[in-house]
């Protein structure tokens, strides 16, 4: 008997059963080796494609109220998968939203669409926007729009001549209120005159009351933290 090979009963030589298993064995490995590729393909394939439609867009991380305007800390870029469709501002279009006010409410951790900024829808129902002038001294030098302020309607006036209206019982009971607002408008006063000019936005039931202090340059603003009571 030569190594390799058994003897029939016919007297024939055959292979060994050990050799087939051995061919079969080897079969089995190459097949899985060509599905191991093929599966590793398609996982590549997927993962390319899932990552082609992430895109680098802003994220709302604290809460913005309406009319206020939009801050750098207010946002941050995030990689979502969104289609192409969903009308997301951008990462590199931050300079492009900062400043603006908030057409709607914005809550913390929603993505900012195109539509949420620009003219903000205001005032609101149930709010009011005042003219007013302030002087140095009247207002903190870091006030900037959308900032929430209280407004105080002093005793004394800063201006020489006053054409308000309104009893005088009204406007004592008025002064040393302090009435809750938001700036959402400020510009330099007019050349030669040291302050600013603000439009406030308060609630209708203060809106007289700052009114009348403003003609008269009775207010002084107070910078608030948000959400401070």
């Amino acid at each position: 008997m030569s190594l390799g090979t058994a003897t029939g009963r016919s007297g024939e030589r055959t292979p060994f059963r050990v050799e087939g298993q051995r061919r079969r064995r080897v079969g089995r490995r190459a097949v899985a080796g060509v599905l191991l590729v093929v599966v590793s393909v398609a996982a590549f394939v997927l993962v390319s494609a899932s990552r082609s439609d992430r895109r680098q867009v802003l994220l709302v991380v604290r809460d913005v109220p309406v009319g206020r305007a939009l801050t750098a800390g207010d946002l941050r870029a995030v990689s979502v998968a969104a289609d192409a469709g969903v009308d997301l501002v951008a990462a590199d279009g931050a300079d492009r939203v900062v400043g603006r006010a908030a057409a709607v409410p914005l809550t913390a951790g929603s993505l900012l669409a195109a539509g949420q900024v620009g003219q903000a829808r205001m005032p609101p129902a149930g709010q009011s926007v005042v003219g007013a002038a302030v002087r140095a001294g009247q207002y903190p030098a870091e006030l900037a729009r959308g900032d929430h302020i209280l407004i105080v309607l002093t005793q004394t006036g800063t201006t020489s001549t006053t054409t308000v209206t309104g009893t005088a019982a009204d406007q004592s009971e008025a002064v040393g209120r302090a009435v809750e607002g938001l700036l959402v408008g400020v510009a330099p006063a007019e050349q030669g005159i040291t302050g600013a000019v603000v439009s406030l936005q308060v609630a209708d039931a203060d809106a007289q009351d700052v009114a009348r202090a403003a003609a008269a340059g009775r207010i002084a603003l107070i910078l608030r933290a948000a959400g401070s009571r």
